[in-house]
């Protein structure tokens, strides 16, 4: 009897549910603004009295949805979460913004309209937070800015500009802190109960991805079409077809095979890697594929290694029958061939992140930082004058424009200027190069600098300074082009052992954090 109760309350909540939202989107077409703002806001009200009721009864899902909000990947995965909770209304959902921070620096991958944009997001969930997941709703689907959308909500706008002005940064502080503690770079990225959901989003994806995965379907599923786009079709291993047209009701999936070939993917680490993303874009466009990943320290690693002798890992492999595959033109401008047979991927398609063919150099860490980077100064203190850090980390200079063209702006040129002083005066000078360097972290890029010499503890002459320095050229070049094999136009990054490499956010906790940790470990890993 009371299983009974518990699907008539359900069925009475789905029905509601639809019965809104059918109201809500006829309601929606009309002129009138107010009529609109007052059924949407019944609608979401109805929703949220419902789910506090039932919350016993709930999935108990949480999906949390990191995103640029300037970025059209990320609102079609808003728009693919937004349907999602339409259909199942009981699971919890939230946003997050994808950034970085530096002290009270904030960066976005749209820069300042970006994070203003961000800003008016949290604003509304501050100042109106039973009318926050309407405004997620409503933001998704419409095309509106999101200033004319709040006006269009009746939502006190000037009030929520105050808000994200005066306080806005301070919380957005904490989203980019967050995308930065978990690694995420990528909009879209949905966690699910604190877990990574590591396949693709939008295009009703999540949706049809969640509608399959209960039986029977909530009612609200039945209204979708199964695709828009054949690329809404996945399944594994296969190739799909969205059939749609003329006779065709709601647009559905069709399956088949595709020409297999085997995909090896020789990596270095059994931790989280950059090939994990890069392995599933190619499982999704390429269904054929059979993908093995090996580690470089196995039998078969090192018979691997030395049959292709990959520069970098990840290092990609495909086998030649892949010219066979359905979508092969779509891979073709990404790979190109190996000596031994097969292709491979173009450098810099995936993130390297260990240079086996490099010499060895056992316990040595050097820390590659921009000259004219805006915290050098903090990134050279830490180096100088952290307890247990001090003295035990090389520091190189990097060179981010070497990863771009060829094209070179001045601040290149006095970038690599710096560069080669840097690498001089630590291979002729180095009793006095720390004093250089600490004279330098207070005065980054300085043109006064070869007066800096006249101080006793840098006292050098002058004239035989610049001479060695202009006689260092040539072996810059040579600097430069081993620089250029390790680059991905990092700003920042750590070489351990001259193979390992471990990219570094221009965050000052997090380089300390990193270098106490590989300078506690007796051996290379």
């Amino acid at each position: 009897m009371e299983k009974s109760k518990f699907f008539l309350k359900d069925f009475d909540f789905i029905s509601l549910t639809i019965t809104c939202k059918i109201i809500i989107l006829s309601i929606m077409k009309t002129q009138t603004k107010h009529i609109r703002r007052i059924f949407a806001t019944i609608f979401f009200v109805a929703l949220t009295a419902t789910n506090t009721a039932n919350a016993a009864n709930s999935e108990k899902r949480v999906y949390e949805l990191y995103i640029s909000s300037q970025c059209s990947r990320g609102m079609e995965a808003l728009k693919d979460l937004a349907e999602v909770i339409r259909a199942f209304p009981l699971r919890k959902w939230d946003v997050r913004f994808i950034g970085k921070a530096s002290g009270d620096t904030l960066t976005a991958a749209g820069g300042e309209a970006e994070i203003l944009d961000n800003t008016l997001w949290l604003g509304v969930k501050e100042l109106y937070p039973f009318r926050y997941h309407e405004f997620l709703f409503l933001r998704a689907h419409s095309p509106l800015p999101t200033e004319k959308l709040l006006v269009e909500m009746d939502l006190d706008l000037p009030r929520i500009k105050y808000w994200a002005d005066d306080i806005g940064p301070s919380e957005l502080r904490k989203h980019y802190l967050k995308s930065m503690e978990l690694d995420v770079s990528t909009s879209p990225t949905l966690f699910v109960n604190g877990r990574l959901r590591d396949r693709p989003l939008g295009g009703l994806r999540l949706l049809r991805d969640k509608c399959r995965a209960v039986d029977p379907e909530p009612p609200a599923c039945g209204e979708y079409p199964e695709c828009y786009e054949d690329y809404h079709c996945q399944a594994p291993k296969k190739l799909g077809r969205c059939i749609q047209g003329e006779g065709v009701e709601l647009a559905f999936c069709e399956f088949r095979d595709d020409v297999s070939f085997a995909l090896t993917v020789l990596v270095a680490t059994s931790t989280q890697g950059p090939e994990n993303n890069l392995i599933a874009t190619m499982e999704e466009m390429l269904p054929g594929a059979q993908v093995s990943v090996v580690y470089h320290f196995t039998d078969e690693g090192k018979n691997l290694l030395e049959k292709y002798m990959p520069q970098a890992l990840p290092f990609f492999h495909f086998e030649q029958n892949v010219e066979n595959a359905y979508r092969f033109l779509l891979l073709s401008d990404m790979i190109e061939p190996v000596e031994a047979g097969g292709f491979t991927l173009k450098k810099r398609i995936v993130r390297e992140n260990y240079f086996p063919q490099r010499k060895e150099k056992s316990g040595l860490i050097e820390l590659y930082a921009d000259p004219l980077m805006p915290d050098i100064g903090k990134v050279i203190n830490i180096l100088l004058k952290t307890p247990g850090i001090a003295g035990r980390v090389a520091l190189r200079p990097a060179l981010p424009h070497l990863y771009h063209d060829d094209d070179r702006e001045t601040a290149d040129s006095l970038r690599e200027e710096e560069a080669l002083k840097w690498l001089v005066l630590s291979s002729d000078f180095p009793k006095r190069y720390p004093a250089y360097l600490k004279k330098y972290a207070r005065y980054p890029g300085s043109s006064d600098w070869l007066n800096w010499f006249g101080f006793r503890k840098i006292r050098v002459n002058r004239k035989n300074l610049v001479r060695r320095i202009e006689a260092g050229r040539p072996a810059f070049s040579d600097y430069i082009e081993d620089f250029s094999r390790v680059t991905a136009g990092e700003s920042m990054m750590i070489l351990v052992d001259n193979r390992w490499k471990i990219e570094v956010r221009d965050e000052e906790v997090e380089l300390v954090r990193i270098l106490e940790l590989l300078l506690k470990k007796t051996s290379t890993f």
